[in-house]
């Protein structure tokens, strides 16, 4: 199990070196126009308060934390690796995973999970640092179903 943090960190440290992480205090112009539209959307009565929400740098470091954190589990970014008929597969082995070793995939589900949410998925590689825990509750979904069902 040391062995295989060991390594999981090292895919962890190859996904922070390959990927061009977030710039959180400037706005790009979609951006811009999307801060716009959600100022449009506050009622007449509370514009004043919509400026100072979106003047602050806080705000505009959530919004691309959130951006980040939900890109996480777009499931069109894993379509070269995780079928859908593979989703309930892997689904059944994650959580049966974490009820024999809850802290340790708790832990390896934590730690790519906050590496993409902070630094982004500007990468020409994609989120590699989830293919292990991916390919590896895929593994042991099968292995326990046939383990299961006796066959």
């Amino acid at each position: 199990m040391v062995i295989a943090t060991i390594l999981y960190l090292l895919v962890v440290y190859f996904q922070y070196q390959t990927t061009t992480p977030t710039n959180y205090f400037t706005k790009t112009q979609i951006e811009l126009i999307e801060q716009q539209q959600r100022m449009d959307s506050y009622p007449q009565y509370a514009y004043r308060l919509a400026n100072i929400i979106e003047a602050r740098p806080e705000f505009n470091i959530y919004f691309k934390l959130e951006k980040n954190f939900i890109k996480i589990f777009d499931l069109t970014i894993y379509n070269k690796y995780l079928t859908i008929l593979m989703l309930p597969v892997f689904i059944y082995g994650y959580f049966c995973l974490v009820k024999i070793k809850t802290k340790q995939m708790i832990l390896l589900s934590l730690i790519p999970i906050v590496t993409l949410t902070i630094l982004g998925h500007q990468n020409i590689y994609g989120p590699f640092v989830l293919y292990p825990l991916i390919f590896i509750s895929v593994l042991f979904g099968i292995k326990t179903y046939i383990y299961d069902q006796n066959i």
